[in-house]
């Protein structure tokens, strides 16, 4: 005897509506199993980019459950959505707020609630600006939802150690007397490889990687870069054309040691003067 779906599938105007149909226990693992690939498969091909589950005909789901809801989730950012919970119980509400899976999505009280708040978080997000405050050995990057005048929330640091430990073995990159490596006083000529330069490329590309990572995500709408001049080259050169056309401001300058608050300022100051 087949089994009834445990889920039904429903659309609104830019979300898909998940609605299980009973306690999803443990002793649906090979069910939730089953299905997850299906839905998932559906979920792309809908017109929707949210995704909202509605716990409105169940009280309770399992590990399996939550584990295919995490999955579900990350396929979802992926795609550029959000995803929201509505209807939850109390008991489940104790659930995610144990496994902390409350702070992935949000959880509303109503279908309408969370309709909307999916679709202002997307739009939310696809519009915010992310301001990279680079040099050769760190990568600060913000996020900036209101402006250039409006707070700066910190999203990653990336570091390459290895520009550090060179500085002391570097040469310059141009003719004339450069630092021999290992030798003694100066010698005249071309220099031999500028591990400076090389270095700055190697992370410029490590940071261009991860942006167009997360722009694939749709985390951000909007890039302002802040680099030295040398470094803000060399990091213009590795981004890619679809990050290229994200740029909204440039800034040569190297803010790397400054707090969020100071950036913040600087940032205001130079826009209002262009």
């Amino acid at each position: 005897m087949t089994q009834a779906p445990l889920f039904a599938i429903s659309r609104a105007e830019n979300a898909v509506i998940l609605t299980p149909q009973r306690d999803l226990s443990e002793f649906e693992f090979a069910q939730i199993d089953a299905e997850a690939a299906e839905l998932m498969g559906k979920i792309a091909k809908g017109s929707g980019l949210n995704v909202v589950i509605d716990f409105v005909k169940i009280d309770y789901s399992g590990s399996s459950a939550l584990s295919f809801f995490t999955r579900l989730f990350k396929n979802t950012r992926l795609r550029g959505g959000e995803m929201a919970f509505c209807n939850v119980s109390p008991g489940e509400r104790e659930v995610l707020r144990i496994t902390r899976l409350d702070t992935l999505w949000p959880v509303c009280e109503s279908l309408d609630e969370a309709l909307k708040v999916v679709e202002d978080a997307r739009r939310w997000r696809t519009e915010s600006n992310w301001v990279v405050v680079a040099d050769r050995a760190i990568t600060r990057i913000f996020e900036q939802l209101d402006g250039p005048g409006s707070e700066l929330r910190s999203v990653t640091t990336l570091r390459h150690p290895e520009s550090r430990e060179r500085m002391s073995d570097e040469v310059t990159d141009g003719s004339g007397s450069f630092a021999g490596g290992g030798m003694a006083g100066h010698e005249s000529g071309e220099p031999q490889t500028d591990h400076r330069h090389h270095t700055a490329e190697v992370f410029a590309r490590e940071v261009a990687e991860y942006l167009d990572a997360a722009r694939q995500r749709h985390e951000f709408g909007h890039l302002t870069i802040v680099a030295p001049p040398l470094f803000l080259g060399t990091l213009r050169g590795a981004l890619s054309a679809s990050l290229a056309k994200l740029i909204r401001h440039e800034l040569h300058k190297d803010y790397t040691h400054l707090s969020g608050e100071q950036i913040r300022t600087h940032l205001q100051a130079a826009v209002s003067d262009k």
